[in-house]
C-alpha cells in the first residue's frame, strides 16, 4: 500500500498540469479569429470556471450515488469518449463573422474542449474520494493530495508562457497535450486496479474517523464565501494594478500562481505558515495597505503594486486556511469541493459580468478587500458575531461611554479633515497612527473590519477628489474609459494609459497631440503622403483613440477607423469631448469590431496606408502582428502602399519582431523613435501634448522610403535578425520581445 500515495499524487499532478495548460492553448486557437485579447481571455476564464463547477458537480453525484468500483468504470469510459475530440483544433472553416462574438466563442470552446476539460476537472475530487475509500492508513484525510494537484497547476501555469509557448507551435502543443491525456488515462486505470475499495459499512466499523460530521447550511455558506472572496480579489488586483497602477506585462500569471500557492499551504498536512500566524501577518499587511492609500502619491508605482500583490496573497491564504479549518470529513469531500468551485465561479461572474454593469469605476476591488477582512476568524467559534459586538458597544454607551476606546474614531476624524482641506500633515498623522491603533483591534473581527472599511471609504484606492476634473466615465466589457480636463488639455485615458489628447484652446484645437504631435513618426508619414500627386487617398486606422490623425487632412483623403470598443467610438465622435473628427474636415467612417477581423471584409487594394495602433496599456494583441495578419493587410493595400505600426511600449521591443515579419514577406522596414524634449508649438507646453513615440513602416515603395528619410534623418532601416522566427497565428515568443533593462 505504500506505493498508493505516490501513484495518486502523480496522477493528480498530471491531471492538474493538463487542466491548466489547456486553458491558454484554447485561447490561442481563438485569438486570431476573435481578437480583442482581454475579452477573449476573460470569456475563456469564465467558461473554464463554469465547466469546472460542472465537473465538480459530476464528481459529487458520483460519490453520492455510485459505488467507487463502478465510478472507476464510468470515469474511464468517459475518458475514452473525451479522447474522440483530440487533438484539440478549430475547424478549418471556423468564422465568427455575423455572430455575437462572445456566444460564438463559448460555442466554439464547448465543441472544441468541453469534453476533455470536463473530465479533467472532475478527476481531482474523484481521485481523492477514491483514496478515502481505501484501507490506507491516511485515507481518512485525503486533502493532502490536493497539494499535488495545485503544484501541477502552478507548474503548468508558469511553463506555458515561459517554456511551452516559446518552444512549440500551436499544433505541436495540441499533439503533445493529447499524448499527456493518454498518459493520464493509463494512470487512472492503474489507480483503479491498484485500489481495494472498502465497503462503506465495513469502513465505518473499522475506522471511527468517519464519525458523523454535521454540515449545516451556515457552514456551507462559509465555504462559499471563503471561496468567492479570493477568486474575486484575484481578478480585482490584476485589473487594478494593470490599469490603475502600472501596465505590467504577463502580470496575470503572478496573482493566479499565488492563488494556487495559497491552496498548497492551506491544505498541507503540516503547513509551515499556520492560520494564527496568517491572521496576524494579514492584519499587518492590510494596515500597511491602508497607510500607502492615505499617502497616495508618495509611493512609487512598483511599491504600490508589490504591496497590493502581497496583500492579495495573504488574503487568499487566510481564506483558504479558514476554509481548510472548516473542511468536512472525507465522506463529504466532493460536496466541499463542489461548493468551493461554486464560490470561485461566482467570483468570476461578479468581476467579469456584473461589476461592469454595476460600477462605473472598478469599485469591486475595494469591496472585495473589505469582504476579505470579514473572512478573518471565520473558523473560530469563539469570535463574537456582529450582533453581539453591536450589542456590547450599545451596552457600554448606555452604562459608561467613557469606557469606549475613542482613539480610533478621533484619528479617523482628523484624517478626514486633512483629506478634505488638503492638509498633508494631518493625513500623515493618520497614516502613521491609524495602523498602530487598529493593530490592537486586529483580533476583533467585526471591529477591525469596520474601522478599516471606514478609513478606506475616506481614503479610497481611487481617490474621489481626483474626479473633480472628469467629464465622463464609461465602463463596459473592455474596462473603464475616462475623459479628463488637465489644465488646457482634454485627455482620454484607460487606467494609466493615455489614448489621446486635445487642446481646449480654440486656436489650437486642430493641432495633433500626444503620440501624433509635430515631429513624431506619424507627422512625417502624413507629410510624405502630402507630397504625392493629387488624387483620392484612403487611410485605414486600426485603433481609433480620439481620432487625432483625422487632423492630418487633405481634400481628397478619407479615413476608415476600426475600433473594437464602442465606448471609445462614442467619446471620440462626441464633439462635446473631442473635435478632431468634427472640426478637421476629414471625411471618415467608423467600423466597430476587432480590427483584423473587420478589415478582412474591406475591398482588396483599397488603402494607401494602413495605420496599426491597437496596443492598449502596453498589452499586445498578438493576432494583429503575425505573418498571417500582415499578409491580410498587404492584400488590402494599394500597389505601393505602406503598413505603419505604432509600437511605443514601455515593456516590449517590437521593432525586431516587425522586421522578422517584414522579411518573411520580402518587405523593407524603417523605424523612427521620437523623444519630445521640446515642443514644436511653444504655446502648448504640456506633458500630454507631445509624448515619446516609436513608429515602424513596412513597404517596398522606394519613393515613399526616400520621402520619409527626407522628412527626418531619424528614420533608419530596421534589419531583421536571421535567428528570429517571425510570429504567426501558430507561434509567438512574447518573452523574446520583453525589455529586461
Amino acid at each position: 500500500m505504500k506505493f498508493l500515495i505516490p501513484l495518486y499524487a502523480v496522477t493528480l499532478f498530471v491531471s492538474a498540469f493538463l487542466l491548466f495548460s489547456v486553458q491558454p492553448m484554447v485561447g490561442k486557437f481563438l485569438l486570431p479569429l476573435l481578437g480583442g485579447g482581454t475579452s477573449v481571455w476573460n470569456t475563456a476564464m469564465l467558461f473554464f470556471q463554469l465547466l469546472l463547477l460542472c465537473g465538480y458537480g459530476y464528481a459529487f453525484a458520483m460519490a453520492r450515488f455510485i459505488r467507487p468500483k463502478y465510478q472507476t468504470y464510468i470515469h474511464i469510459c468517459l475518458f475514452i469518449l473525451g479522447a474522440l475530440s483530440l487533438p484539440l483544433n478549430l475547424p478549418a472553416d471556423a468564422d465568427p463573422s455575423g455572430s455575437n462574438p462572445m456566444l460564438w466563442q463559448l460555442t466554439s470552446m464547448l465543441l472544441m474542449a468541453a469534453g476533455p476539460f470536463f473530465i479533467l476537472s472532475s478527476t481531482a475530487p474523484l481521485l481523492q474520494q477514491w483514496f478515502s475509500r481505501t484501507a490506507h492508513e491516511k485515507s481518512q484525510n485525503p486533502y493532502f493530495l490536493y497539494v499535488a494537484s495545485n503544484i501541477g497547476s502552478i507548474l503548468a501555469l508558469l511553463s506555458y508562457p515561459f517554456i511551452i509557448e516559446p518552444l512549440l507551435r500551436l499544433r505541436d502543443q495540441s499533439a503533445l497535450w493529447s499524448w499527456g491525456y493518454g498518459l493520464l488515462a493509463c494512470l487512472l486505470a492503474i489507480c483503479a486496479l491498484s485500489s481495494k475499495f472498502l465497503p462503506l459499512p465495513a469502513r465505518s466499523a473499522s475506522l471511527d474517523t468517519q464519525a458523523a460530521d454535521t454540515i449545516t447550511w451556515r457552514r456551507r455558506g462559509s465555504w462559499l464565501f471563503l471561496a468567492f472572496v479570493p477568486s474575486s480579489l484575484m481578478l480585482g488586483v490584476t485589473s487594478f494594478i494593470t490599469t490603475d497602477v502600472t501596465a505590467v506585462p504577463l502580470f496575470w500569471v503572478i496573482p493566479l500562481s499565488l492563488y494556487l500557492l495559497s491552496f498548497i499551504i492551506a491544505f498541507s498536512e503540516k503547513p509551515f505558515f499556520t492560520l494564527p500566524l496568517t491572521r496576524i501577518v494579514h492584519s499587518m499587511v492590510a494596515l500597511m495597505l491602508l497607510s500607502i492609500t492615505m499617502l497616495e502619491g508618495m509611493m512609487t508605482a512598483w511599491n504600490v503594486a508589490v504591496l497590493h500583490t502581497v496583500f492579495f496573497f495573504f488574503t487568499a491564504l487566510l481564506c483558504h486556511q479558514e476554509m481548510a479549518a472548516l473542511k468536512p470529513k472525507a465522506k463529504d469531500l466532493t460536496e466541499f469541493y463542489l461548493i468551493m468551485s461554486l464560490g470561485g465561479a461566482l467570483g468570476g461572474v461578479f468581476n467579469s459580468l456584473l461589476a461592469p454593469l454595476l460600477f462605473k469605476v472598478p469599485l469591486e476591488y475595494s469591496l472585495t478587500i473589505i469582504l476579505g477582512l470579514l473572512c478573518r476568524y471565520a473558523s473560530d467559534p469563539l469570535q463574537k458575531g456582529i450582533r453581539n459586538t453591536i450589542s456590547a458597544i450599545s451596552q457600554k454607551l448606555k452604562t459608561d461611554w467613557r469606557s469606549l476606546d475613542w482613539k480610533a474614531p478621533l484619528v479617523i476624524l482628523i484624517t478626514l479633515i486633512g483629506f478634505i482641506i488638503h492638509q498633508p500633515a494631518l493625513t500623515l498623522i493618520g497614516a502613521v497612527s491609524i495602523p498602530v491603533i487598529f493593530f490592537f483591534h486586529q483580533s476583533q473581527r467585526w471591529i477591525f473590519a469596520a474601522l478599516f472599511s471606514l478609513t478606506l471609504v475616506i481614503n479610497p484606492l481611487i481617490p474621489w477628489n481626483s474626479f473633480t476634473h472628469t467629464l465622463a466615465i464609461e465602463r463596459n466589457y473592455y474596462g473603464s474609459v475616462l475623459v479628463n480636463n488637465i489644465g488646457d488639455v482634454r485627455a482620454m485615458t484607460h487606467g494609466v494609459t493615455n489614448h489621446g489628447a486635445q487642446s481646449t484652446a480654440k486656436a489650437y484645437e486642430k493641432y495633433p497631440t500626444a503620440y501624433y504631435a509635430p515631429g513624431s513618426g506619424a507627422s512625417d508619414i502624413f507629410s510624405a503622403l502630402n507630397k504625392r500627386p493629387a488624387g483620392a487617398q484612403k487611410i485605414a486606422a486600426l485603433g481609433m483613440g480620439v481620432g487625432t490623425i483625422a487632423c492630418y487632412s487633405r481634400a481628397d483623403r478619407f479615413f476608415d477607423f476600426y475600433e473594437i470598443n464602442p465606448v471609445v467610438i462614442s467619446i471620440a465622435t462626441n464633439k462635446d469631448y473631442f473635435t478632431f473628427l468634427t472640426s478637421c474636415g476629414s471625411p471618415y467612417q467608423t467600423i466597430e469590431g476587432d480590427a483584423r477581423r473587420k478589415i478582412a471584409a474591406s475591398p482588396d487594394h483599397s488603402y494607401d496606408i494602413i495605420f496599426v495602433d491597437v496596443f492598449s496599456s502596453d498589452n499586445i494583441p498578438m493576432h494583429i502582428i503575425t505573418t498571417e495578419a500582415v499578409a491580410l493587410y498587404q492584400q488590402k493595400l494599394k500597389s505601393g502602399g505602406a503598413l505603419v505600426f505604432h509600437i511605443s511600449n514601455r515593456f516590449f521591443r517590437l521593432d525586431r519582431e516587425i522586421a522578422a515579419i517584414g522579411a518573411a514577406h520580402d518587405l523593407k522596414v524603417l523605424g523612427k523613435r521620437s523623444v519630445h524634449k521640446e515642443q514644436t508649438i511653444k504655446e502648448l507646453q504640456h506633458p500630454l501634448m507631445g509624448l515619446d513615440n516609436y513608429y515602424t513602416v513596412m513597404t517596398n515603395n522606394e519613393d515613399f522610403i526616400a520621402a520619409l528619410k527626407a522628412e527626418s534623418p531619424e528614420w533608419k532601416d530596421v534589419e531583421p535578425d536571421p535567428t528570429v522566427s517571425p510570429w504567426s497565428d501558430d507561434y509567438a515568443n512574447i518573452l523574446r520581445a520583453l525589455i529586461l533593462k
